[in-house]
């Protein structure tokens, strides 16, 4: 598996694309990070899922579409 390094910011960024059938996301730092999906390219207008950093994210857990991350 690949390895990209991505730098999240406050806007939604996507993370992993609707097509990346398996990943896992971690990261380091005290912030915990909010996740959301969508099934269009866009980026997410709802409240996203907030995750801490002890945990991690996957395909199976978040399920299908493009993948979208903020602080």
């Amino acid at each position: 598996m690949a390895t990209s390094n991505i730098q999240v910011t406050s806007s939604w960024v996507k993370v992993v694309d609707t097509a990346k059938e398996e990943f896992l996301i971690t990261w380091t730092g005290a912030n915990s990070v909010e996740f959301a999906t969508t099934s269009a390219d866009t980026a997410p207008v709802v409240t996203g899922h907030l995750i801490s950093p002890a945990q991690a994210l996957s395909r199976a857990a978040i399920g299908p579409g493009h993948v979208w991350a903020k602080v």
